[in-house]
């Protein structure tokens, strides 16, 4: 859900394969509504492990925001985890593709392959085109997040 511009407090949306959790300033647990579309969202995945990524605005101190980032992280992957899956978080904190938003991401690369195939077989972004035959499945992840956050792959962009 998107208010002015911006994603609301506390809601979640979904684009391909990723799911964004957002939540309100200095908050890191998750409502009712957030809980249950990330169990539709995990549900029938073929994936045992997501990788939860954490984000923090920069607003106040920038470790407080990094451990911020990795609480907001571990909350959508103990949800995820109730599903019986396995996660892991990677916290960035202020920094990172697209870290101005209060979000944690849950990424299925287990559905990418859908993706890829409805755009004959590469995957069109503001980077470019990307084949999944020159790339690796785990690298085609993190490439896809990059690119669908600013068009960058690095994981070490910053505001």
């Amino acid at each position: 859900m998107f208010v002015g511009g911006a994603a609301a407090a506390q809601s979640t949306e979904q684009e391909d394969c990723t799911l964004r959790v957002f939540f309100e300033n200095g908050v890191h647990i998750t409502n009712q509504r957030q809980n249950t579309e990330i169990v539709e969202f995990v549900d029938g995945s073929s994936k045992e492990n997501f990788v939860v990524r954490g984000f923090a605005s920069n607003v106040g101190d920038a470790d407080y925001n990094l451990r911020l980032s990795a609480r907001r992280a571990t909350r959508v992957g103990n949800v995820v985890e109730t599903q019986g899956f396995g996660f892991e978080i990677v916290p960035f904190g202020e920094s990172g593709p697209g870290a101005e938003a209060r979000r944690a991401e849950l990424y299925r690369d287990d559905c990418a392959a859908a993706v890829l195939s409805q755009n004959g077989g590469s995957l069109q972004t503001a980077g470019g085109s990307v084949n999944p035959n020159v790339i690796g499945a785990g690298l085609l992840g993190l490439v896809l997040l990059g690119l669908a956050n600013g068009g960058s792959s690095s994981t070490s962009d910053t505001q």
